[in-house]
């Protein structure tokens, strides 16, 4: 199990084995180990503990997967160190908490149908991550990069979501926060659409450079869903 220092000796200093690149920026540095000291990762495992590459150019999705469900099953957050990791159709189960460095941890999308789906979860926690579509196509049933339909509290903080060939962030009878994050270049309907939500909070973000909409809030049938959308710039 990663200590506090490990993971901030390993995700942030640069170390070779992590592949961080020669010129990752004093900023993103200093990001990541604010985030790290305002998120409770006490018992977090690395996800580098069950063999996963950042920088590896093959596509990991099955070692990931495999990483995400063993962690759910300890009931432990699971740290994503800095680097670039290539995925694609991840299935959080119910509890997952997946925590990155902000702007310098990245899941790239490698296409042949979606990069995140959730569903039927009291709580998923997704922070400090890039999720990159690279504006490959998604599948037809995947609406959104990140989709998630009928999770209770969805967090989804300090987090980019960007090239998605569809929606950015696609939410149907879901609660919790999107927030302090950014969307940008979505070809889809909108970067954020949630659809009979649950008191969701959207706040602070910024949303750019999509096709169509910024954020859309739908509903199918008449009722007080209790969204709140504030201080986002789009």
């Amino acid at each position: 199990m990663a200590t506090r220092r490990e993971i901030l000796k390993t995700g942030l200093f640069g170390t070779a084995a992590l592949g961080f690149a020669a010129n990752q920026t004093g900023q993103a540095h200093a990001e990541g180990l604010a985030f790290l000291q305002n998120v409770n990762l006490r018992g977090a495992r690395s996800a580098l503990d069950g063999g996963l590459r950042p920088g590896a150019p093959d596509d990991q999705s099955r070692k990931f997967q495999r990483i995400i469900d063993q962690a759910v099953s300890r009931r432990e957050p699971l740290f994503i160190p800095a680097g670039d990791y290539r995925v694609s159709n991840i299935n959080l189960p119910a509890g997952a908490h997946l925590a990155g460095v902000p702007g310098a941890t990245r899941l790239l999308y490698t296409g042949g149908g979606h990069l995140i789906a959730c569903e039927n979860a009291d709580q998923i926690t997704l922070t400090g991550i890039t999720f990159d579509g690279g504006n490959r196509a998604l599948a037809e049933y995947a609406p959104g990069l990140i989709t998630a339909s009928q999770v209770a509290q969805l967090v989804l903080r300090d987090c980019i979501i960007g090239g998605s060939s569809k929606v950015g962030a696609y939410l149907e009878r879901c609660g919790g926060e999107i927030s302090t994050s950014t969307i940008r270049g979505a070809a889809g309907l909108a970067g954020i659409h949630s659809v009979e939500a649950n008191r969701l909070a959207i706040r602070d973000n910024r949303i750019e450079d999509c096709a169509n909409g910024g954020i859309y809030i739908w509903r199918w049938v008449p009722g007080d869903d209790g969204t709140q959308v504030q201080g986002n710039r789009v």
